[in-house]
């Protein structure tokens, strides 16, 4: 990317992308070529990455589930 002349790495999310040591690689070889990226998940910043813009999934999962009780009546 560095060689094509990107001025920075946006990783959407994607189910595939759900692995702790890919996160962390993504994280790495964006820092280590100084693209600053932003990430759909947090734990690609907690593996290092810069920011992350996106839902919280425990959040999503308690709405669903309050939905899913409310539908119910």
């Amino acid at each position: 990317m560095t060689r094509a002349g990107a001025d920075a790495l946006l990783v959407a999310a994607d189910s595939l992308l759900i692995n702790p040591l890919l996160s962390g690689r993504i994280a790495a070889l964006a820092a280590q070529s100084r693209l600053p990226a932003m990430y759909s998940w947090k734990f690609f910043v907690e593996a290092g990455g810069l920011m992350a813009y996106g839902p919280n999934n425990l959040d999503v999962s308690r709405h669903a589930a309050t939905y899913v009780a409310l539908s119910s009546c």
